[in-house]
């Protein structure tokens, strides 16, 4: 007879198969075996989230602002930005926190993907505040939590709110449009960061995502994909969006 411990080391999953010996003589009637079960014990410790950035959000008294990745963003060893969810604990008292335009509830939740994408935005009510937040916990898919954390905001007559510095109509331009087969995108002046392209469908569908280096001023899309319709081209760098219509026509 072997003792268990043979099996430490060994990969638990598949098929596990008991192999009864009937035993003839010796003390005790028959018998029956009606039921067996091993229980495995491990040692796994997930990856638990980690702050990269939680810096303060500016918002001008009664205006809205966005929360981008340089006020807040978690990391994971092993999540993806997907799989970051933030559940709100508190709310902010003085406005209102939102999800794609949608306000937020205690207990609501929302990923790092979307603060990536800008879409968690505060409106500050217009009292006579001067300081706010909300605070919030994080999971990951893998079992790891983030302890109680608080995003502070601050209402500053003097924010700069993310409008378009860089990403607006006088500096992008889109050529040829209505495209056939190519697309040119120049900026006249080169952002700051990385660039994120996208192109949407009318249904808010994602059908194209390129990302750029910083000091790009020509992107060439290639649209021979494309049924002819129109589309809505995205760039988006350091906190700026900017969105317009692309015509495609053959």
């Amino acid at each position: 007879m072997q003792a268990l411990s043979a099996f430490n080391g060994e990969n638990t999953a598949g098929t596990w198969t008991l192999r009864v010996k009937v035993v003839t003589g010796g003390f005790g009637g028959g018998g029956a075996l009606e039921g067996w079960g091993v229980e495995f014990c491990s040692t796994f410790a997930p990856n638990n989230p980690f702050i990269v950035k939680n810096d303060t959000l500016f918002v001008p008294p009664a205006l809205t602002n966005t929360f981008t990745i340089n006020e807040l963003e978690i990391q994971d060893s092993d999540n993806a930005p997907a799989e970051l969810i933030y559940t709100l604990v508190t709310l902010p008292q003085h406005g209102i926190l939102k999800l794609n335009n949608v306000n937020l509830q205690v207990g609501n939740t929302f990923t790092q993907l979307d603060v990536n994408n800008l879409r968690l935005k505060y409106t500050h009510n217009g009292d006579d505040s001067i300081n706010d937040g909300f605070a919030f916990v994080v999971q990951d898919g893998t079992g790891g939590f983030l302890a109680t954390q608080r995003a502070n905001i601050k209402i500053d007559e003097n924010a700069t709110v993310g409008t378009n510095e860089i990403l607006n109509e006088s500096n992008v331009l889109l050529f040829p449009n209505p495209a056939s087969d190519l697309l040119n995108v120049r900026l006249n002046k080169a952002p700051k960061g990385s660039l994120m392209l996208s192109m949407y469908n009318v249904h808010g569908q994602e059908l194209l995502r390129q990302r750029y280096g910083q000091a790009i001023n020509l992107m060439e899309i290639n649209t021979s994909g494309f049924a002819s319709g129109m589309y809505f081209l995205t760039l988006r760098s350091e906190g700026e969006v900017f969105t317009q219509k692309v015509s495609i026509q053959r």
